[in-house]
């Protein structure tokens, strides 16, 4: 059989995260959305500046963007109305060191822990010694252990109401069978948690399509990245705005991993990272997971299975404004395995970041993740690489070309 040789290039992957939008200069910290959709519910005149000088970076705003905006007086009171009554928004806009969406999630499965630990509290210290008259006024202040945080959150839901020195529990949140009480109803606590998260959910989707996205259509600014990202034969992201379609329009296949806002709210993902419950009743806390809401709304789950990997090709893979941090680590798990398991064969995972503070973090939580072996003999083959954006070290690997020779005619 005659043979003939096929000639590989090395493919090129890129994985973004939320840096990556900050970077362009869009407002998308956690703490740009909260403080901008607070501004927009308690003003009535709202312009460019003073909207935007919310945000934490508004001088890059101001230089990237034309000063102009428009708000449908709709948006405004659709906005309003979700702020008006949304129990999660208003907890959230109280609560203090979320600084980031780390954070807020972080925040968010601390809430769901109370609530979990509270029924628990509750169903041992009442119902485990039987039934209560229908009439009965339930007390749950000696109830709960002592735990102050867990009726903080509890009366955050409306799920007990504080009467002088008594914490009573919501008589709709109760069981009843007969002229008896006999539990509390934690499938409909969940139930207002959920309807309220994803109502939170749709302010965040406004403020999208309303605060962000437009920035988008008018930039001032020249992009000097162009060329650097239509080096990327592959590109993940963990973000849900239109920023690389609409800036770069480069070749790289732009898969969105936890949804985008442009199809609406049901495709955003938005939830903890892990389950903190593994006891019967953790289904009912499993929609909360952004593991199941990625297949649930049928985001680009498949991730690096969506690419057709030639197992005789090297691989780069570049990580571009993700903290690397611990609410994503079956995604970052995944890559440092499927480059340990091919071997004999230079693959390489490079990390770009933007400062020593952001280097030393990002290694902190890889160290935390993969464990001091995994990455320690990653860094001394200088298979896992830092480098800063722009930097010669990385300018270095981007003009690496590595191919592949075959005479397998049955490899393509």
């Amino acid at each position: 059989m005659k043979s003939f040789i096929i000639i590989f290039i090395m493919p090129r992957i890129l994985i973004t995260g939320n840096g990556f939008d900050l970077h362009h200069n869009l407002p998308t910290w956690y703490e740009d959305f909260m403080k901008i959709i607070k501004f927009v519910s308690e003003n009535k005149e709202i312009d460019f500046e003073s909207l935007y000088q919310n945000a934490k970076n508004y001088e890059g705003i101001k230089q990237a963007f034309t000063n102009a905006i428009s708000i449908s007086p709709k948006t405004i009171d659709e906005i309003r109305e979700i702020t008006g009554k949304n129990l999660l928004y208003q907890y959230f806009q109280k609560e203090y060191n979320i600084d980031t969406w780390i954070d807020f999630e972080s925040k968010l499965e601390y809430l769901l822990n109370c609530v979990y630990n509270s029924t628990k509290l509750l169903r041992m210290n009442i119902f485990s010694a039987g039934t209560l008259p229908h009439s009965a006024r339930i007390s749950v202040k000696e109830k709960l252990d002592g735990k102050v945080e867990y009726a903080s959150v509890l009366n955050v839901l409306n799920v007990v109401q504080t009467n002088f020195e008594f914490i009573i529990i919501n008589e709709k949140f109760l069981i009843k069978k007969e002229n008896f009480v006999v539990d509390i109803d934690e499938q409909k606590i969940l139930d207002l948690i959920f309807s309220q998260l994803m109502e939170f959910k749709k302010l965040f989707h406004i403020y999208l399509s309303t605060f962000v996205t437009p920035l988008l259509d008018q930039r001032t600014d020249t992009i000097t990245n162009i060329d650097f990202y239509n080096l990327f034969d592959y590109h993940f992201t963990f973000n849900y705005t239109a920023t690389a379609n609409k800036i770069y329009e480069g070749r790289a296949k732009l898969f969105y991993l936890h949804g985008k806002s442009e199809e609406g709210t049901e495709n955003i993902v938005f939830g903890i990272n892990e389950l903190f419950n593994k006891e019967e009743n953790a289904d009912d806390y499993l929609r909360f997971t952004k593991y199941y809401q990625k297949y649930a709304y049928r985001t680009d789950y498949h991730f690096l299975n969506d690419i057709q990997f030639n197992r005789s090709s090297d691989y780069q893979i570049f990580f571009w404004g993700h903290s690397l941090d611990k609410s994503d680590a079956y995604y970052i798990n995944e890559i440092f395995d499927y480059l340990k398991d091919i071997r004999n064969l230079k693959k390489k995972i490079i990390v770009i970041y933007h400062s020593d503070e952001a280097y030393k973090r990002l290694l902190k939580n890889l160290f935390f993740i993969r464990g001091r072996t995994d990455i320690e003999k990653r860094m001394q083959e200088r298979s896992l690489i830092f480098c800063v954006l722009d930097s010669p070290e990385l300018k270095k690997e981007l003009a690496v070309k590595i191919t592949h020779p075959t005479s397998d005619p049955t490899v393509f």
